[in-house]
């Protein structure tokens, strides 16, 4: 397994670009369904999800699955 290194000095654009995209993936029908996780700064999880048109919990699970198994393998 890789160890994922996350960027050391991090700013806010480089997130607002990655929202920004997100939202374009949404609004151009690529994305159908999300589950996202991020942190506070007291590491408390705090999750958003949503869908466009109805996704099995199954079909999402899956996707979250492999979003964590790039994540372990620095893919990501």
């Amino acid at each position: 397994m890789n160890v994922v290194r996350l960027n050391p000095t991090p700013t806010m654009q480089p997130s607002l670009e990655v929202i920004d995209a997100l939202r374009r993936d949404v609004a151009e029908g690529r994305i159908v369904a999300f589950f996202v996780a991020g942190l506070d700064s007291e590491d408390t999880t705090i999750a958003y999800a949503s869908s466009v048109r109805p996704v099995t919990r199954l079909r999402l699970q899956g996707a979250m699955g492999q979003a964590l198994h790039l994540m372990q393998q620095g893919e990501v």
